[in-house]
């Protein structure tokens, strides 16, 4: 069962978003001490103001600096977070599932206001930003309103298209998104921002998009795919909109980039991906768990066959779309790739504003996903197995 707690730790997750350190702390002041006892290091921390004593070991005679142990094992991770928010359409739209546009704008407010303390360096939104495509403009502007703020604080990010981003939803022909998403988030938006790397045609279209950023020494490439899902129908008309033409010339250009940049870390950020172990939808939204892997959509299949296995530099991959959370590693000849699905759609109030962050721990090596909703109060976390977890870095 999923678990939740209403928990403010003053200093973690927990707190709310006001100015408040949250989700990257990993480590408690109660376990810290412990860890330092363990190492004979506790009277160092206790009494830093004292001057540095010698130990000298009986057998050894080593001598150690007490003292400059403590301040190393007291030297913070060298570490990043990425803020990853899932489909938003039903806090655009208002108009379904109860979702509501102030758990977006309590998204947003929260990533600005800890985008130092927890060393937010990146934003990715995994499509479906709003439910209406083009028929209801209005929910572009909620949306672009919100977003560009992050301009202000100066936080790279970038939005990927999604079905219900597109009109006729689905459709990834010429002309979809161009009164929505490339209105507000065309390539003339981005052209000029240091993290924007371009866009695949030459147009103002920016549905296939690529940003650059630099954390810790290393150099990340965040590819962007728009939606294209072969077989992809919606209830209401049986047309196939699925585009090969396309899925061919934008997974050339996808290989294009991917080959310019092969000493950066790659992250492919697309709409369809991955599907929960256990089919989701709007009662079953907990189905997944991370213990058994998802697989992958039509389209994600493509994405991993045409773009991501071939390329060395891809070790992560981020989706939406399908109700759930799922995980998936896949190992091809070495290459590891692990893709990750967090979609909170069809959860009472429309997902109720949860969000992940995720924590590129460079000292570790290791990469922590945490799932929370923040709120003006207590933020709401989960701690069930798909919702909390680490692996690593880029294996």
């Amino acid at each position: 069962m999923m678990r939740k707690f209403y928990n403010n730790y003053g200093g973690s997750i927990g707190a709310g978003f006001p100015g408040a350190d949250a989700v990257g702390q990993f480590e408690t002041k109660s376990t810290l001490g412990k860890r330092l006892v363990a190492t004979g290091l506790i009277f160092s921390v206790l009494f830093a103001g004292c001057k540095k004593e010698q130990v000298v070991a009986d057998e050894t005679k080593l001598t150690v600096n007490r003292q400059s142990v403590a301040n190393q094992a007291l030297a913070e991770d060298e570490y990043f977070q990425m803020a990853v928010i899932p489909d938003t359409q039903y806090y655009m739209s208002e108009d379904s599932h109860d979702g509501k546009y102030y758990m977006f704008q309590d998204q947003i407010t929260w990533i600005r206001a800890n985008k130092t303390t927890s060393k937010i360096s990146y934003v990715a939104h995994v499509g479906d930003i709003v439910d209406d495509g083009e028929t209801d403009l209005n929910q572009w502007v909620k949306a672009k309103n919100e977003i560009y703020k992050l301009e202000t604080d100066n936080i790279p990010y970038g939005l990927a298209v999604g079905n219900h981003d597109q009109t006729p939803f689905g459709d990834a022909g010429q002309g979809a998104t161009n009164n929505g998403y490339g209105a507000y988030f065309g390539k003339s938006h981005f052209t000029g921002k240091s993290w924007y790397g371009g866009a695949y045609g030459s147009s103002d279209n920016n549905d296939n998009h690529y940003d650059k950023f630099t954390a810790n020494g290393v150099n990340y490439l965040v590819l962007y795919i728009e939606f294209n899902e072969p077989g992809y129908t919606t209830d209401s008309d049986p047309t196939v909109r699925y585009r090969a033409d396309i899925t061919t010339d934008v997974s050339a250009w996808a290989n294009g980039i991917l080959a310019t940049y092969p000493t950066y870390k790659a992250i492919i950020v697309s709409h369809s991906i991955l599907k929960p172990s256990t089919s989701g939808n709007h009662q079953d939204y907990n189905a997944a768990t991370n213990n058994a892997a998802g697989a992958f959509t039509p389209q994600g299949q493509q994405i991993y066959d045409l773009i991501a296995k071939n390329n060395a530099n891809v070790f992560l991959m981020l989706c939406g779309h399908k109700t759930g959370e799922g995980f998936l590693k896949t190992n091809y000849n070495g290459h590891i790739i692990k893709t990750y699905l967090a979609d909170f759609q069809g959860r009472p109030a429309g997902g109720n504003g949860n969000m992940r962050l995720m924590k590129f721990n460079k000292t570790q090596q290791t990469l922590g996903v945490r799932t929370f909703a923040p709120k003006s109060g207590p933020n709401i976390l989960e701690t069930d197995a798909d919702s909390e977890f680490s692996d690593g870095l880029y294996n």
